[in-house]
């Protein structure tokens, strides 16, 4: 399975280019893309479309990764505050990049991620 030409950079890289909301819907179900939760509902994020991404599959893993080692920081207490922020380019659903950062109560840096998608 794979993405179609039309996705492909010259390097093997996606481009998601104008990937439109339909157009991202069949990718889905092709299993080209997945859904990715912005804020996991672990960490009070809704289930529903609006807290969603779609991504190309696998990305959604990084992200659960980094979410695991977030959520052992609350458990200790050494983190308050989360952000999770996408990028986007070229009119497309799917984002360029995901920055996430997490921040103590002093509201300093304490964990910096970045997943560049395309």
């Amino acid at each position: 399975m794979g993405l179609p030409d039309r996705l492909k950079k010259k390097k093997n890289s996606p481009d998601f280019s104008g990937i439109t909301q339909a157009e991202a819907q069949g990718m889905l179900e092709k299993g080209e893309l997945e859904l990715l939760y912005l804020v996991d509902p672990r960490f009070g994020g809704s289930e529903k479309m609006d807290n969603c991404l779609y991504v190309p599959a696998g990305t959604a893993a990084v992200k659960e990764h980094f979410d695991d080692v977030v959520e052992q920081l609350l458990i200790e207490g050494k983190v308050k505050g989360y952000d999770c922020r996408p990028s986007y380019k070229n009119g497309s659903v799917v984002p360029c990049s995901i920055v996430m950062r997490v921040t103590d109560r002093n509201k300093k840096e304490v964990l910096h991620e970045l997943i560049e998608i395309w």
